[in-house]
């Protein structure tokens, strides 16, 4: 443990500060009943676990809580990322070695030890359209040899929680929704105007007119665009690369397939397949590297 070396710049979110802070502790608690169908009210059930002091480089746990015999976990995206579940195992190995170290007991005796139940959710508002509303990833995706005895899995439960999906839900929390809905004006404006700043402080100005995250986005306006800016920029470079990336396997694929010496419409069908291409976008690509081959 020693050797691992420990983000101590780590850079909060919103999500993280509105879901995370105890002064914010109302909305964790109005999110929790949402998802869970319960009605809880008292602020003292819930008992926040965050591991605030174990942010490895380039990991970050959002928000994570005791109540009533649970323990939630709450991770928030904004890129699409299959490696949720992963994360979270390794998020609960250490929220459970804490539990278990307060609670003085040994994993080693012959007593079960009776652990809370765990719940992993992960809240998406990426730009990414494609992502359903709901979607469950399992660790076992991963394992490089299928599991046939199905005797081990973990899970992440991702939602969707941009402006048009999961309606229901965001009605059921409105403080998600107006979340939501400050972030989806950020991106929108940023977009509009060319420049975050100016994004966000009109997305701001809007919100606290339509009495959208008044309050919070008052008294923590500089904080916000802040986050924002380091929020979008980031958000930007990561698809950048992500593009880079793929557009470098589509081109390698195409000349692989031609080297193959493939039917034109059989490449073309490949790049429809694999890639999500339209039959004139695979054409055009093909033609970008080899003009006279059809």
């Amino acid at each position: 443990m020693e050797d691992l070396k420990v983000n101590r710049e780590y850079k909060s979110s919103i999500f993280a500060i509105l879901f995370g802070s105890e002064e914010y502790k109302q909305n964790i608690l109005d999110l929790y009943n949402a998802l869970a169908d319960t009605n809880y009210t008292n602020l003292d059930d819930l008992v926040y676990t965050t591991l605030e002091d174990a942010i490895y480089i380039s990991v970050k746990n959002d928000v994570s809580f005791l109540i009533d015999g649970n323990m939630a976990l709450f991770e928030h995206q904004s890129t699409y990322n299959p490696n949720m579940p992963l994360r979270g195992l390794i998020y609960f190995s250490h929220l459970y070695q804490s539990y278990i170290e307060k609670c003085k007991d040994s994993i080693f005796g012959s007593k079960l030890i009776k652990i809370p139940t765990p719940q992993y959710i992960v809240f998406y508002n990426g730009e990414d359209r494609k992502v359903a509303d709901k979607k469950v990833l399992k660790l076992s995706d991963a394992f490089i040899h299928e599991d046939k005895t199905k005797g081990f899995e973990w899970t992440a439960t991702m939602l969707n929680i941009n402006i048009g999906h999961n309606k229901k839900f965001l009605e059921k929390c409105h403080i998600l929704w107006e979340y939501s809905t400050f972030i989806h004006l950020a991106r929108t404006y940023s977009e509009e105007l060319k420049d975050v700043n100016s994004g966000v402080q009109k997305a701001i100005d809007e919100c606290v007119s339509k009495n959208i995250l008044k309050d919070f986005l008052i008294e923590k306006q500089s904080e916000v665009i802040a986050m924002c800016l380091f929020k979008f920029d980031k958000e930007k470079y990561e698809n950048t690369l992500r593009n880079e990336v793929r557009n470098e396997t589509i081109l390698k694929s195409i000349e692989m397939l031609y080297k193959l010496n493939l039917p034109f419409s059989q490449i073309v069908a490949s790049l429809q397949d694999s890639f999500g291409y339209t039959e004139t976008e695979a054409i055009n690509e093909i033609h970008s590297l080899y003009p006279d081959f059809s």
